[in-house]
């Protein structure tokens, strides 16, 4: 069902011509996965004490990257961001927070500003972001005693604490299973979702489990398609189209670290906004 679903937004995303329109009328869709996330925080976090979530960081990376990108224009929406972000980092994992941070990133050093106000928002952003820097240790500090006072432990905050933050948390052990396995089959494959046959995980990287799924040659080619779409895409528009960005920071940078692409509608959006060919029926 998920693979269908996948396929629709896909076949439907090829067809937008207004692709900004898109991403700014995601709204309701944050608020709902922002409410959503909110109670299962509540739920999980604050009554049953559980201590991490991967999902649940996933899941409020939307309403991160949306009310991040309208705080620019709203004042209002720093609210449902930083509670998005709190959240995240707090019960989340890693993957959310780099693909927040590479949004915010390119928001404030890269894309087009239109205002006065967007001007001195990013220019806030930017001492704001330098002051994380400067202060880091202390930072880290009261985010742990935080943590500590509402009795949540925190993995992602641990790990920046123990300076670990770039440990692979089994992710190697998982990529060599999943190579080993590629070279077994290695033209056509072991098939759609294959993995679950020798493996009770996905590959945890997108162009592993292409090459898992569809073998060397038909997994490289795709592979080169996808990035070939993507790259033009964005050179085309020098890096400056909001839209693609949000949706490559939604839908392709935790697919390089997490989940699976045939669960992921986020990335076909994004594949079928970058693809260079168009079907007439």
């Amino acid at each position: 069902m998920a693979v269908l679903i996948s396929l629709r937004a896909f076949s439907m995303s090829m067809d937008v011509k207004n692709q900004n329109l898109v991403v700014e009328n995601l709204q309701t869709a944050a608020s709902i996965s922002l409410i959503c996330g909110i109670i299962i925080f509540i739920n999980c976090y604050i009554v049953n004490r559980y201590s991490y979530s991967m999902s649940l960081g996933y899941l409020l990376l939307l309403p991160a990257i949306f009310f991040f990108n309208k705080m620019l224009k709203d004042v209002v929406s720093i609210f449902p961001f930083i509670i998005s972000f709190l959240i995240i980092l707090f019960c989340g994992s890693r993957g959310p927070l780099l693909s927040l941070a590479i949004y915010m990133l390119w928001n404030i050093l890269l894309s087009e500003t239109d205002t006065i106000i967007k001007r001195r928002t990013k220019i806030l952003l930017l001492i704001f972001t330098m002051g994380i820097f400067i202060f880091y240790n202390r930072i880290v500090n009261a985010f742990v005693l935080a943590s500590n006072e509402i009795g949540i432990y925190s993995r992602t905050i641990s790990m920046i604490e123990a300076n670990n933050v770039m440990r692979d948390s089994g992710r190697n052990a998982i990529y060599l299973l999943n190579w080993q396995k590629i070279k077994e089959k290695p033209i056509f494959g072991w098939g759609i979702c294959g993995e679950l046959s020798y493996s009770n995980v996905y590959p945890h990287n997108l162009f592993i489990e292409l090459c898992v799924d569809y073998g060397l040659i038909l997994g490289a080619l795709i592979i080169g398609l996808f990035v070939f779409s993507l790259l033009r895409k964005l050179i085309s528009t020098c890096f400056s189209d909001n839209a693609i960005i949000t949706l490559m920071c939604l839908g392709f940078i935790p697919l390089v670290f997490s989940t699976s692409y045939l669960e992921y509608p986020f990335f076909w959006v994004l594949f079928g906004f970058c693809f260079p060919f168009r079907i007439v029926v």
